[in-house]
Protein backbone atom coordinates (compact mmCIF):
# COMPACT_ATOMS: atom_id res chain seq x y z
CA UNK A 1 0.00 0.00 0.00
CA UNK A 2 2.77 2.28 0.93
CA UNK A 3 4.16 1.86 -2.48
CA UNK A 4 1.64 2.77 -4.18
CA UNK A 5 1.11 5.78 -2.09
CA UNK A 6 4.55 7.10 -3.08
CA UNK A 7 3.90 6.55 -6.79
CA UNK A 8 0.50 8.17 -6.76
CA UNK A 9 2.35 11.12 -5.03
CA UNK A 10 5.35 11.16 -7.68
CA UNK A 11 2.64 11.11 -10.64
CA UNK A 12 1.06 13.94 -8.75
CA UNK A 13 4.01 15.85 -8.66
CA UNK A 14 4.90 15.20 -12.23
CA UNK A 15 1.25 16.69 -13.06
CA UNK A 16 1.63 19.40 -10.94
CA UNK A 17 4.89 20.63 -12.56
CA UNK A 18 3.17 19.50 -16.46
CA UNK A 19 0.13 21.91 -15.45
CA UNK A 20 2.64 24.99 -14.06
CA UNK A 21 4.75 24.22 -17.29
CA UNK A 22 1.21 24.92 -19.49
CA UNK A 23 0.21 27.61 -17.52
CA UNK A 24 3.18 29.42 -18.05
CA UNK A 25 3.05 28.70 -22.03
CA UNK A 26 -1.00 29.65 -22.03
CA UNK A 27 0.56 33.56 -20.31
CA UNK A 28 3.13 34.23 -22.85
CA UNK A 29 0.94 33.29 -25.43
CA UNK A 30 -1.97 35.22 -24.13
CA UNK A 31 0.55 38.48 -23.94
CA UNK A 32 1.42 37.35 -27.68
CA UNK A 33 -1.96 38.03 -27.99
CA UNK A 34 -2.80 40.95 -26.70
CA UNK A 35 0.27 42.52 -28.35
CA UNK A 36 -1.21 41.73 -31.76
CA UNK A 37 -4.83 43.24 -30.76
CA UNK A 38 -3.33 46.11 -30.32
CA UNK A 39 -1.15 46.39 -33.30
CA UNK A 40 -4.33 45.97 -35.03
CA UNK A 41 -6.21 48.74 -33.46
CA UNK A 42 -3.64 50.94 -34.33
CA UNK A 43 -3.93 49.81 -37.33
CA UNK A 44 -7.52 49.64 -37.49
CA UNK A 45 -7.58 53.51 -36.43
CA UNK A 46 -5.15 54.70 -39.11
CA UNK A 47 -7.53 52.63 -42.01
CA UNK A 48 -10.56 54.67 -40.47
CA UNK A 49 -8.58 57.86 -40.46
CA UNK A 50 -7.75 57.35 -43.92
CA UNK A 51 -11.49 56.59 -45.36
CA UNK A 52 -12.70 59.11 -43.46
CA UNK A 53 -10.75 61.71 -45.73
CA UNK A 54 -11.84 60.22 -48.78
CA UNK A 55 -14.33 62.35 -50.78
CA UNK A 56 -17.54 61.13 -50.82
CA UNK A 57 -19.45 60.88 -54.04
CA UNK A 58 -21.61 64.01 -54.47
CA UNK A 59 -18.30 65.35 -53.85
CA UNK A 60 -16.73 63.57 -56.38
CA UNK A 61 -19.60 64.43 -58.92
CA UNK A 62 -19.22 68.07 -58.20
CA UNK A 63 -15.64 67.99 -59.30
CA UNK A 64 -16.26 66.41 -62.34
CA UNK A 65 -19.03 68.11 -63.37
CA UNK A 66 -17.14 71.39 -62.41
CA UNK A 67 -14.36 70.08 -64.86
CA UNK A 68 -16.63 69.56 -67.73
CA UNK A 69 -17.71 73.49 -67.30
CA UNK A 70 -14.27 74.45 -67.30
CA UNK A 71 -13.29 72.75 -69.91
CA UNK A 72 -16.48 73.08 -71.76
CA UNK A 73 -16.32 77.16 -71.33
CA UNK A 74 -12.49 77.43 -72.57
CA UNK A 75 -13.29 75.33 -75.55
CA UNK A 76 -15.98 78.09 -75.76
CA UNK A 77 -13.49 80.92 -75.49
CA UNK A 78 -11.13 79.66 -78.19
CA UNK A 79 -13.76 79.29 -80.34
CA UNK A 80 -15.30 82.45 -79.97
CA UNK A 81 -12.21 85.08 -80.12
CA UNK A 82 -9.33 82.63 -82.01
CA UNK A 83 -10.69 83.34 -85.28
CA UNK A 84 -10.58 87.06 -84.67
Amino acid sequence: MEARVARLEDDMREIKSDLKALREEMRRGFKEIRADISGLRIEIAEIKGRVSQLPTVWQVNMQMIGLMFTVLGGAFVIMRYAAH
